[in-house]
């Protein structure tokens, strides 16, 4: 038995109708994953907080930037989104993520979520920007006291 292979073009070399049909197909696709992931993070929200997994978070935290990189229609934009997201991970592993830090988090998620769906995409953007910012804050500048590590362990 032969299989048949199929021809592989990039999207903008595709006829109106087909290139029409695939974004159709494509848009489809992102709000049937969005609202699986959407589900997912309210089960999330609902664990009691001792059974709130760093792993579940990290999971539904990749799965929410690479649906919002996909939905961008723009592969650089995918790509770079998709390795500074990897990269990221990969150098807090093994860290902890505050309980309160991954409800809000997920609370945000949902918050963009209900933006694109109401197809408000500035209100979004800024959404993800603050949270983009509070994620990169992994604990308050006060923990220091002022006092950068160095010199702490340098009077000690």
């Amino acid at each position: 038995m032969r299989v048949a292979q199929a021809e592989s073009r990039p999207v903008s070399a595709l006829s109106g109708d087909t290139r029409a049909g695939f974004f159709y197909a494509l848009g489809a696709y992102l709000l049937w994953r969005a609202g699986l992931l959407r589900n997912q993070m309210n089960e999330f929200l609902e664990l009691e907080e001792t059974r709130a997994s760093g792993a579940g978070f990290r999971r539904l935290d990749i799965g929410f930037h690479e649906l919002v990189a996909e939905g961008s229609g723009n592969r650089f934009v995918r790509s770079a989104l998709m390795a500074h997201h990897r990269l990221r991970h990969a150098s807090r592993e093994g860290q902890t993520i505050p309980a309160f830090r991954m409800q809000q988090a997920m609370e945000e998620h949902l918050e963009i979520l209900d933006a694109l769906e109401r197809k408000q995409f500035d209100l979004a953007a800024d959404q993800m920007t603050v949270h983009l910012r509070r994620s990169s804050i992994r604990r308050p500048a006060a923990a220091n006291r002022g006092i950068s590590p160095l010199v702490r362990g340098a009077g000690a």
